[in-house]
């Protein structure tokens, strides 16, 4: 049977584990991989998930000693509250560790008080009875100093710990400021470029007009075509030649028809000043 299939943990049945494969219920084995909480994954028939993640009351209570979870069983311990268990199981495991240490040196020390108790009947022994007790003694400040030393040392990580957090937050927000400057510089940038680009789209189809324009007509001409202007124009000799060529080929009736489709000619009673 393969590992364990939850996030962060590799215990096995080679570690001595008990394993459990995903139920072939469609529901259950949903249930199941919600709370392992691995984002795109889907358990196979040969997906399983170790002992340690199922409370106690997951499983059956039997006279045989085996292992067997209840027909309904979820697993429910993952990730932090399955760190937050062995790191309770370590501080109790160290705690009972230095009871045990502490109540040894404490007997130690009412053995020392009956011996020196002794001594008083015996004064013979007193050489052996001093150098005990100061062993001792010696033993139960050494265990006092580990204790707060370790206290301190917890204290000091954990403030340390919370420094660091709040200065790479800190960090974080500085470089998050800077970030949103760049970028509404970036969009000014941005900005004036359309407008740069849009002026001199604008420029370009002006002149590619013109530049047609020129094709067909002359500057005076275009110059008319432009300001629509009523009033008496003051018309080039080349405008005035086109313009007799053309009313010479059209005749004046066809002549008048161009003028009133606002093609910019002069009119008849000026080209007759000029024959």
């Amino acid at each position: 049977m393969g590992g364990c299939s939850a996030p962060n943990c590799n215990n096995s049945s080679k570690k001595g584990y008990t394993m459990k494969v995903f139920p072939r219920d469609p529901e259950r084995r949903a249930k199941w991989a919600a709370n392992v909480g691995r984002q795109y994954w889907k358990p196979t028939n040969f997906s399983c998930l170790c002992e340690v993640h199922f409370e106690p009351t997951m499983w059956e209570k039997r006279n045989d000693g085996l292992k067997k979870l209840k027909c309904n069983a979820v697993p429910t311990i993952f990730g932090f509250y399955l760190k937050k268990q062995s790191n309770e199981k370590n501080e109790r495991s160290n705690l009972n560790q230095e009871q045990s240490r502490t109540d040894y040196i404490q007997n130690n020390l009412q053995a020392d008080s009956e011996a020196i108790k002794k001594s008083e009947i015996n004064p013979g022994c007193d050489d052996i009875n001093v150098t005990v007790i100061e062993r001792n003694t010696d033993q139960l400040f050494e265990m006092q100093s580990i204790t707060e030393n370790t206290s301190y040392s917890q204290q000091k990580s954990t403030q340390k710990d919370k420094i660091t957090v709040l200065q790479k937050c800190e960090e974080c927000k500085s470089l998050l400021d800077k970030q949103a400057v760049e970028i509404m510089m970036l969009r000014k940038r941005l900005k004036k470029m359309r407008d740069a680009f849009r002026k001199v789209k604008r420029e370009s189809d002006k002149n590619l007009y013109k530049t047609q324009l020129k094709r067909i007509f002359t500057d005076d001409q275009i110059h008319a075509l432009l300001t629509n202007s009523k009033r008496v124009r003051h018309w080039s000799n080349d405008t005035i030649r086109k313009a007799l060529r053309l009313k010479f080929a059209c005749g004046e009736r066809g002549y008048k028809e161009l003028i009133k489709q606002n093609i910019p000619l002069p009119s008849i009673q000026m080209l007759q000043v000029f024959k």
